[in-house]
């Protein structure tokens, strides 16, 4: 069965009419997993940054699947297959998750 990755660029805002395009200020790239959340932060402030940063999740496979508004801004969803060694991994933990659960450590 095909296993996903997540991720999400945080922070975009959109400028007025006649602006240069999305940007994002002090935000964030989230890159979801069954350990929790990896935030990396990010300080771009020009529309070509922003246009790179996506333009390097697609180059590393990440296709563009949705996107919302929070009140901190824009979010934009992102997902890819996820590799076979990091599906394994992610197994093992919630097996190990399970076997702790069940034994109530």
């Amino acid at each position: 069965m095909q296993q996903w990755e997540y991720c999400a660029i945080h922070g975009m805002q959109v400028p007025v009419m006649g602006g240069a395009g999305p940007v994002v200020r002090n935000g964030s790239v989230w890159k979801f997993s069954v350990h929790g959340v990896d935030v990396r932060k990010i300080n771009g402030d020009q529309s070509t940054e922003t246009a790179k940063l996506i333009a390097s999740l697609g180059h590393d496979g990440w296709e563009m699947v949705g996107c919302g508004s929070l009140a901190a801004g824009h979010v934009i969803y992102f997902k890819r297959p996820k590799q076979e060694a990091s599906a394994e991994i992610d197994q093992e933990v919630m097996q190990l998750r399970a076997r702790r659960k069940a034994g109530g450590e």
